[in-house]
């Protein structure tokens, strides 16, 4: 079953967001992913947070309230209760575009439930990540459309190769500090990216 992590990063688009909503999807609301659940009619099964972004009264099957001082963003405490709850597939939304490291702190837990063996992305209107962690996939980006592969959380990714690209690569080395991989172009329906060692995020975008 599939779990929607909705976060309250901006969402300026309602309609886009919702065609990635099945129906019978468990929403599940970190804090003010509230707000966005209400604006866009959604049921809220799951609400976790300290509630200190959100005002007004939290409407969900289930609440769950957490301290405002604790290690763990409302995000990552929800990622956890999802994965103890058994979801084999998270998307997560309202998770980017605000603050610089909100965003980055929300891919960390892409990686974590990735590393739990979840099958986990995270989208907004423009962009959708995935984590490709030491692993062979075939990723169907579509002819013509533009993805990036960047190391992440390592100072390098290893054994590279990308077929079914414009840019392809070899057994090559992806470091965090050269941006080789930004803007490649799918030249197949499907993409190939493997990675022998390391992490990489792979990012396609709409220009």
């Amino acid at each position: 079953m599939r779990a929607i992590l909705l976060a309250g990063a901006p969402i300026t688009d309602y309609d886009c967001i919702l065609k990635m909503i099945r129906s019978d999807d468990f929403i599940a609301c970190a804090d003010s992913g509230l707000t966005h659940a209400a604006k866009m009619g959604l049921h809220v099964s799951l609400a976790v947070g300290d509630f200190d972004s959100f005002s007004g009264k939290v409407n969900a099957d289930e609440i769950i309230t957490l301290p405002c001082k604790k290690d763990d963003t409302d995000a990552m405490a929800l990622a956890r209760l999802l994965v103890d709850r058994g979801f084999d597939e998270v998307l997560m939304l309202g998770c980017s575009g605000a603050r610089l490291d909100h965003t980055l702190g929300a891919i960390s837990v892409l990686l974590y439930l990735r590393e739990q063996g979840i099958r986990v992305s995270m989208s907004d209107e423009r962009h959708t990540v995935y984590a490709v962690m030491n692993e062979s996939v075939c990723h169907p980006i579509g002819v013509g459309n533009t993805f990036s592969l960047l190391p992440f959380a390592c100072g390098r990714a290893e054994g590279v190769s990308v077929s079914g690209a414009e840019y392809a690569l070899e057994n090559a080395v992806i470091t965090a500090d050269y941006p080789i991989g930004v803007s490649n172009v799918a030249t197949d329906e499907k993409v190939k990216i493997s990675v022998k060692k390391g992490t990489l995020l792979l990012i396609t975008a709409k220009d």
